[in-house]
C-alpha cells in the first residue's frame, strides 16, 4: 500500500471530522458513535486480512454492540461490505481456500463480539420489539426514486455547506479524478456501491433495518469520501500545478 503524505492524511482526517460529523454531533450527541466505531471496525477486520490479530475486530464489534444496536446494525453492514470489496481485491492472493478461511474468520470474531456485548444488547432488543415505532414502521410503502428536487439538491450540494450528506467540493474533484484514472477499483467499487444506495430510497430503507428510508448511516459514505481525499490528494495537487 502506497505511504500517504502528512497532508493527505491531515486532509482526509479534517474531512471526516468536519463539518459533516460536528453538524450531527450538535444536533444528536450520540450519533457520534458510528464515526469512532466504524474506523476501528474497518482496522480490526484489515488486521484479520493480513493474517493479524483478531482481538482488535472483536473488541471493536463489543463496542458497537453495547453502544448503540440501531447504529450497530448500519455497521455491520458497512463492515460486510468493506470485507466483501477486500476479499475481492485479494482473490488472486488467496483463491477460494484462503477466502473461505478469512470469511469463516470474519464470521468467528463476529459472533464472539456480538455475543459479549449480548448482557446489555438483548435486553435492549427486547424492549424495542415491544415499542411502537417497531410495529408501525413496517408498513410504509417504498418509491423507486426519490423526488426531482431532492436529486437536484442532492448534487447542488457538493458545493454547498448546506447538507449534512453531500459530499464537499474538494471530494467532487477527487471523485472525479479517480474514476479517469487506471486502479483504484476496489475504491470505485465502493463508490459505486455506497452511491447506489444513498441515491435510491430502497438503499435507505435497507441500511434502516428494513423500516423507512434514512441515511443516517451516511457516515459510512463520508469515511470512504475522506479516504479518497486522502489517497488522490497527491494527484490532485500535482494537476493543479
Amino acid at each position: 500500500m502506497k505511504q500517504k503524505n502528512d497532508v493527505a492524511v491531515l486532509a482526509g482526517t479534517l474531512l471526516y471530522c468536519f463539518p459533516i460529523s460536528i453538524a450531527v454531533q450538535l444536533h444528536h450527541p450520540f450519533f457520534s458513535n458510528p464515526f469512532i466505531y466504524l474506523p476501528l471496525l474497518l482496522l480490526g477486520a484489515e488486521k484479520i486480512l493480513r493474517k493479524s490479530s483478531k482481538v482488535p475486530f472483536i473488541l471493536a464489534v463489543f463496542l458497537s454492540a453495547v453502544s448503540n444496536f440501531y447504529f450497530f446494525y448500519m455497521l455491520v453492514v458497512l463492515t460486510v461490505i468493506y470485507v466483501l470489496i477486500r476479499l475481492a481485491g485479494t482473490w488472486e492472493e488467496n483463491r477460494l481456500p484462503g477466502t473461505v478461511r478469512l470469511l469463516l474468520t470474519y464470521l468467528g470474531s463476529g459472533i464472539v463480539g456480538t455475543g459479549l456485548s449480548c448482557v446489555i444488547l438483548l435486553p435492549v432488543l427486547f424492549l424495542f420489539r415491544s415499542g411502537s415505532r417497531m410495529q408501525t414502521s413496517g408498513n410504509l410503502g417504498v418509491n423507486l426514486f426519490y423526488s426531482s428536487n431532492w436529486y437536484r439538491n442532492f448534487f447542488a450540494n457538493f458545493f454547498t455547506t448546506r447538507s449534512d450528506i453531500a459530499p464537499t467540493c474538494i471530494c467532487f474533484f477527487c471523485l472525479l479524478l479517480m474514476f479517469m484514472r487506471r486502479g483504484h477499483r476496489q475504491m470505485k467499487a465502493g463508490t459505486i456501491i455506497l452511491f447506489a444506495i444513498l441515491l435510491l430510497p430502497m438503499g435507505g430503507r435497507m441500511m434502516n433495518g428494513f423500516s423507512y428510508a434514512t441515511d443516517r448511516w451516511a457516515f459510512g459514505l463520508v469515511f470512504l469520501m475522506a479516504y479518497i481525499v486522502t489517497t488522490m490528494w497527491d494527484d490532485l495537487i500535482s494537476c493543479s500545478l
